[in-house]
Formats: structure tokens, sequence, C-alpha cells
């Protein structure tokens, strides 16, 4: 009877930290930039500086950033003069991470008429793991980005992945 007793008071407190480590994931529009995103924690939205000569192509472009210390969810949304380049941006944006590795794979885009590019990198820059979705839908160019140590919450990151959508 006392190891039934411990047993079910050890669920009980396994059950309780466990939920108390769940994210509170939060949905996100952002409908001026045409996605929307979940974020499980404070997010800083950041116009981005764009040189004179940047300038001459992009109208505008705006970050969106939950840095959680040791992890980081980024969503990007750039406006493009004349529409944006999925497979040059994509590669542009992912090699900043430095990967050793990295896989990429089409993916659905969740409207009509957009692309989309999925890639996952390992052994990254400072022993992090990379993986970001890019899409581009007319002349908007869009990253969702999970930067996270190599043994971090990997269900999270796809999370915050899995949650983005243009609008």
């Amino acid at each position: 009877m006392g190891r039934r007793w411990f047993l079910f008071g050890l669920i009980s407190l396994l059950s309780l930290t466990l939920s108390a480590y769940a994210a509170d994931w939060k949905q996100q529009k952002y409908t001026a930039d045409g996605f929307q995103v979940e974020f499980s924690g404070a997010t800083s939205v950041t116009d981005t500086d764009i040189s004179p000569e940047t300038k001459k192509l992009v109208v505008r472009s705006t970050n969106y950033l939950q840095d959680g210390g040791t992890y980081a969810y980024i969503a990007s949304a750039t406006l493009y003069k004349n529409g944006a380049n999925i497979v040059k941006g994509s590669e542009a944006s992912f090699a900043t991470g430095k990967c050793k590795t990295k896989t990429q794979t089409d993916i659905a885009a969740s409207v009509a008429g957009a692309k989309g590019l999925s890639f996952v990198g390992s052994d990254c820059d400072q022993g992090r793991r990379w993986e970001a979705r890019y899409f581009v839908k007319g002349k908007w160019f869009y990253q969702a980005l999970a930067i996270f140590s190599a043994d971090g919450d990997t269900d999270s990151a796809r999370h915050f992945l899995d949650s983005f959508k243009l609008l």
C-alpha cells in the first residue's frame, strides 16, 4: 500500500513539474506584414535599419524576436520593391549560422501562390542548431528561425516554426 502511494505521489509531482515548464504559447497576428505566429514569451518588434543601397531594393523590413537566453525565435517580414528570390534570400540568411551540416526541403505554404523552403542545420556557430522556414508571397520575403543549443528544446522550436502561417 505504501509503495502505491509513493508511486502516485511521484507521478503527481512529475506531472506538476512538467506542466510548470510547459510553454504558454500565444498566437500573434501581424496583418500589416501578412503573417501570424505563436511566441511563448515576451517579444520585441524592431524595424530593420536599411542602408541607402538596400533601399533601392527594399521598401521595409520588420523583425520579431523572442530571446530566451539559450534560444531565440525570430520571425521577419521584408517587402521588396520588385519581389524576392526565395533561393538566394534563404541561402544568404541561413549562411549566417555557419552550420557544418544543412538539409533543405521544399515545403507547402499556407497560402496559394506562395513558395516555401525549410532548412535544418547542426553544428552551427557557437555549437547551436538552426531550423528555419522561408516563404515568398508576392513581393514579401518571410523568415521564421529557431536558434537553440544542440541539446535544446527541439519540440518547442518546431512548435514555433510550425505555427508560422501566411495570411
